[in-house]
């Protein structure tokens, strides 16, 4: 079995200004796993770069340094990306998810998750960590993982899926940067004239508004708008 490795992070789940909230993976070959983190880390050495490579963080002084970050994940084969937007004002809490939108969340990264799962395949899964309500949380996903793979008899494993603090595993970063860059493109209200100009590199390199989706045979680089009707 050949093994992938998924980076996944989460966008304005709790942001009560923000009408979306977006959840992305990035994911590669595993044996590609050294030779990407060396190629990001020349990138950011060359920019001098020692902070959190995150969305919400981005400065004009290093304009250059995302926009090398975005051709690279463009050109590399070996990568790629897929984000689910939800629309938080058609989530009815109540009645599918006890209240809770942190059970919300992880029943939509399952939904996000189960999309890589492919025959032949070894699967390690690195969630951004959170303070969670209900410490299953990730236990459970797993699970639910491993049943859909049982039940549609996908020949495959989930061999890890844990959380891990952003601040230690880079490539929770990138996917933070992409996903920040979805949910602000799903914001047309924000005023940073900085961040729309790097979203709208994105989109160049993409070929397609951040915010119109992907056809679902898109492989580099997926955007799925879920359909929520008002009762869900």
């Amino acid at each position: 079995m050949e093994s992938i490795n998924i980076y996944c992070d989460e966008s304005s789940l709790e942001n009560a200004n923000k009408k979306y909230f977006v959840l992305g993976a990035i994911s590669w070959d595993r044996n590609a796993t050294k030779e990407i983190r060396q190629n990001l880390k020349n990138i950011l050495e060359k920019y001098d770069f020692h902070s959190e490579l995150k969305w919400h963080n981005i400065s004009l002084g290093y304009e250059k340094l995302y926009k090398e970050i975005i051709d690279y994940v463009f050109i590399d084969t070996n990568i790629s990306f897929r984000a689910i937007v939800v629309d938080k004002e058609k989530m009815d809490l109540a009645t599918y998810h006890e209240n809770d939108q942190e059970l919300a969340m992880y029943k939509f990264y399952y939904l996000m998750l189960r999309f890589f799962m492919k025959s032949f395949y070894k699967y390690y899964i690195f969630l951004d960590k959170r303070n969670k309500k209900d410490r299953k949380r990730t236990e459970v996903l797993s699970h639910f993982l491993k049943a859909n793979i049982l039940n549609n008899d996908i020949q495959s494993e989930i061999k890890h899926l844990q959380e891990y603090d952003s601040k230690e595993l880079l490539f929770i970063q990138l996917a933070d940067f992409f996903t920040g860059a979805i949910s602000f493109a799903y914001e047309p209200t924000q005023k940073s004239d900085f961040k729309k100009s790097i979203m709208e590199y994105i989109e160049q390199k993409k070929h397609s508004k951040l915010s119109d989706g992907s056809l679902r045979t898109e492989r580099k680089f997926n955007i799925f708008e879920i359909q929520l009707n008002r009762e869900e």
